[in-house]
């Protein structure tokens, strides 16, 4: 099943929008527009808006979403460098970066709580 919602997020990283893509690949923005939000169009569509956007066609394609696997790249893994492709991955690696930062971030605001609540506990014996 295609996700096509992913052309949102491919245009932004691109810094282009909807009406460029369009322009690029011959179609009226307001028909881009209805085919992210309807999730269907033909493949050669597809193949279009993927080398516009210099990604795989594979990534607007999920293999099951019940079991969140992705379709990756090149043999990759499904972090978002593999998933939205080589193009992206500068910009993506710096996003990995900055969300196992503030996953520390949270575990450390969580150690204080855990040891808040010891604290609160130990003061009402």
């Amino acid at each position: 099943m295609a996700n096509l919602l992913i052309i949102r997020d491919l245009v932004e990283r691109k810094g282009i929008t909807i009406r460029d893509l369009a322009g690029k690949v011959g179609m009226s923005d307001i028909s881009i527009h209805k085919m992210i939000k309807n999730g269907s169009t033909s493949i050669s569509t597809l193949e279009r808006i993927a080398k516009v956007l210099d990604v795989p066609v594979s990534v607007f394609f999920d293999e099951d979403a019940s079991n969140e696997n992705h379709i990756t790249q090149k043999g990759g893994n499904s972090n978002a460098a593999s998933i939205y492709g080589d193009s992206l991955s500068g910009n993506i690696e710096s996003k990995n970066k900055e969300i196992e930062y503030l996953k520390k971030i949270l575990e450390d605001k969580e150690d204080i709580i855990r040891i808040l609540k010891k604290q609160l506990c130990y003061e009402e014996k």
